[in-house]
């Protein structure tokens, strides 16, 4: 929530004027069952707390990240270089309800990226595709990289060492 965004970012600074001080990075769930606003997580979104608490596993998991891995991951802009990337193949895998990754935000991505390019829109919101769509996400992204692999490596003109 907007009027949030103060209380969190002196929480940032405090943390890293911590930090400079000498004290320990400050931990928060990197997601939670509590998906209230103010909620400490860095991903609060109901989806996120059930694909990472109920599939991740939990031998080499652990629910926590930095305070300034939250800040960080904030300030992530890959739309900005988007129009870059080319002749680079782009695949993206859109959901229509998508809360973490804003759809209408990765089309508006999609629509100034160059070609290749190819979407696939989905149902569902962030982590739909990863467990109820498994199969048909992981047959666009083979046969996506199949494809363009093989460009690569017929145009490969490289000598054989």
């Amino acid at each position: 929530m907007p009027h949030e965004v103060r209380a969190l970012e002196e929480r940032f600074h405090r943390d890293e004027r911590d930090q400079l001080a000498g004290k320990p990075p400050v931990y928060v769930p990197f997601v939670d069952t509590d998906t209230s606003p103010g909620s400490p997580a860095a991903y609060p979104q109901k989806g996120a707390a059930d694909f990472y608490l109920h599939r991740a596993p939990h031998d080499t998991w652990t629910n926590e990240v930095t305070l300034q891995s939250n800040r960080r991951a904030r300030a992530y802009e890959p739309g900005q270089w988007i129009s870059r990337i080319a002749p680079t193949p782009l695949l993206m895998l859109v959901t229509k309800d998508d809360d973490v990754a804003p759809a209408d935000i990765a089309l508006d991505g999609f629509n100034r990226a160059r070609e290749p390019k190819k979407l696939v829109l989905t149902d569902g919101d962030h982590f739909f595709s990863c467990i109820h769509q498994f199969e048909l996400s992981c047959t666009v992204a083979i046969d996506w990289f199949d494809t363009h692999l093989r460009t690569v490596e017929k145009n490969d003109s490289r000598p054989d060492q």
